[in-house]
């Protein structure tokens, strides 16, 4: 059913407690800008005002991890071992097929992976940070142990370290930083906030084009998030039939080694 313009305003207006008049206003000077911001409030997001400036700051859900300590000293202490041992193999073949950028990928396939091998572990997924710039990422995780193979052969040249249960399987040139989708710093928020304004007023940006990929990365985050993305499942559900063919290399090429 088509929501009336009136209804549309009232309920912007509701969110943002802000006065009627200025979404008024603001619907008839940019109606299209208007109808972006209508959608953002229906998602959640807040919406402020402020010297008549709109800013738009996502509602982030909860990241769902899995309960390590639900497991024994012993358990975890095997489950680590086989990690350990993967981990170096997964490398090799990241590195043998020069699968470059594969984060979006290469985690989530890893962590099916080891589930078949009865080893709990989470993907985590945000962002990494370089010289102040930020790019989406993710990552696996065990027990507060960074897992991190793709990090070492990534887009533009960048080359982190390949991390291995904390520690450091391969030195990259690079230094990055993670942060993961709930735990997002404030300079990251800054940049999205600046993305989201130049979005809903239509401004041009010399920053374009970077503005545009942080907005497509917060979107991923917080639908990652709402899908709860560190779930086998969804994971199933969402990453595989978008990414068969890659699976199926990493199934015949790396997974079947440990068969």
């Amino acid at each position: 059913m088509k929501v009336k313009t009136k209804d549309k305003i009232a309920y912007v207006a509701r969110k943002s407690n802000v006065k009627p008049s200025f979404w008024k206003r603001f619907k008839k000077e940019m109606p299209k800008k208007f109808d972006i911001l209508f959608e953002h409030a229906k998602k959640g997001d807040v919406i402020t005002v402020k010297n008549d400036m709109v800013s738009v700051h996502p509602v982030i859900p909860t990241y769902k991890s899995i309960g390590f300590s639900e497991y024994s000293i012993e358990e975890k202490s095997n489950h680590e071992q086989f990690i350990n041992k993967t981990a170096d193999a997964l490398l090799e073949y990241i590195e043998a097929f020069e699968l470059i950028g594969a984060c979006m990928t290469i985690p989530y396939f890893y962590k099916l992976f080891l589930e078949k091998h009865d080893v709990p572990i989470d993907v985590e997924y945000g962002v990494f940070e370089l010289n102040n710039r930020f790019s989406v990422h993710s990552w696996n995780n065990y027990n507060g142990k960074i897992i991190d193979l793709t990090s070492f052969l990534q887009k533009e040249n960048i080359s982190g370290n390949a991390i291995v249960m904390n520690r450091v399987l391969k030195k990259g040139k690079d230094e990055i930083l993670y942060h993961r989708a709930d735990q997002l710093p404030n300079t990251y928020l800054d940049a999205i906030e600046v993305a989201a304004k130049d979005e809903i007023l239509n401004e041009d940006s010399s920053n374009s084009d970077y503005l545009k990929c942080m907005l497509d990365t917060d979107a991923f985050i917080c639908s990652a998030l709402k899908r709860n993305m560190n779930s086998p499942e969804t994971i199933k559900r969402e990453i595989l039939p978008n990414n068969a063919e890659e699976y199926r290399h990493f199934e015949e090429n790396f997974a079947s080694r440990f068969a």
